[in-house]
């Protein structure tokens, strides 16, 4: 299938309910130019439209679907809470803290369960905003938060990035009795959230948190990283890069023990669509090889010689030109 008619088909699944949807696969099934890996692409879209942020451009919600299918079951179970209110309160609220390396999509998670819940309030908590060099005003910037919150009787999410800039561990600070200070107070911030406030947090740099502040947190989700395999499959539906299976085995073989992200499977998509614009690209094995550094981990061996001959061409074509 062409790709501009497999994306109209990706445009359309989002206002065709389960019976019709299901129609449409039935034909397409009977089509012999219609693949079984793109049957299966149209089917994991289709399953997970309802957590798609719709107002988003095409580029962005291609990034959100990933992000989607990696942290589904973590969505699923943050909503279900975030819709129980007795479970809400049974637990004192929900705390959310979210850690890991970044480009694992944490952001992307943020705003999967802002859209699911989009009949809730949201307030992005800007770090900055409560960071003062002046004594004492972190921790009455802090307060003055709890109090605005507490005046609130709706549902509301929050979030607040980079929770590191304004609770670091101990060892970073000069003044232990001000570290002391805000910690405490940022512990009683927490502590007094009422349950119908939802916190979610994120970091990069987890280790920089002290201690007593992690352990509020009921619900902490680590950002995952992704093999090749998940890597090439998020990559093939947004470019459609029709390889062979002898060609997927090989890359695969290469970069068997290395992880990515999805950061950087939506930058390795950026750099093809800029190449494509420069020139054609000619063999997309043999780039993506290339694009993500793989050359020097092939084994030339068990290579053809019109394998070996296709890196060179690519190596030749784009040099060592890296996009950041």
């Amino acid at each position: 299938m062409k790709t501009n008619d497999i994306k109209n088909i990706y445009n359309l699944i989002y206002k065709l309910n389960n019976e019709e949807f299901n129609l449409i696969i039935d034909m397409l099934k009977n089509k012999i130019e219609v693949s079984d890996k793109e049957i299966e692409l149209l089917i994991r879209r289709y399953t997970l439209k309802d957590y798609d942020l719709l107002s988003m451009d095409d580029k962005e919600k291609t990034y959100n679907l990933w992000s989607t299918e990696l942290y589904l079951n973590e969505i699923k179970k943050i909503n279900m809470i975030i819709n129980n209110d007795k479970l809400l309160q049974e637990i004192g609220g929900l705390k959310i803290l979210l850690y890991g390396q970044t480009g694992t999509g944490k952001t992307s998670l943020v705003e999967n369960i802002i859209n699911y819940n989009n009949d809730i309030e949201y307030e992005n908590i800007k770090w900055h905003n409560l960071v003062s060099p002046k004594l004492g005003q972190t921790q009455m910037n802090i307060m003055q938060l709890e109090n605005e919150l507490s005046n609130f009787k709706k549902k509301k999410i929050i979030f607040l990035d980079e929770l590191d800039s304004l609770i670091t561990n101990r060892n970073e600070m000069n003044d232990v009795s001000e570290y002391s200070r805000i910690v405490g107070t940022f512990i009683k911030f927490m502590d007094l959230l009422k349950p119908n406030i939802i916190l979610i947090a994120a970091t990069n740099l987890i280790d920089k948190i002290d201690a007593a502040i992690i352990r509020r947190f009921n619900v902490k989700i680590e950002g995952k990283v992704i093999n090749f395999e998940m890597f090439y499959n998020f990559i093939d539906t947004e470019l459609t890069l029709q390889l062979s299976t002898h060609e997927k085995n090989l890359l695969k073989e290469v970069f068997q023990d290395h992880n990515f992200t999805i950061s950087e499977a939506k930058q390795f998509v950026s750099n093809y669509k800029i190449d494509c614009n420069l020139s054609s690209i000619d063999n997309n094995w043999a780039y993506i090889l290339h694009n993500l550094n793989g050359v020097s981990k092939i084994n030339l061996e068990k290579l053809s010689k019109n394998k070996k001959e296709e890196i060179e061409r690519v190596i030749k074509k784009y040099g060592s030109l890296q996009y950041k």
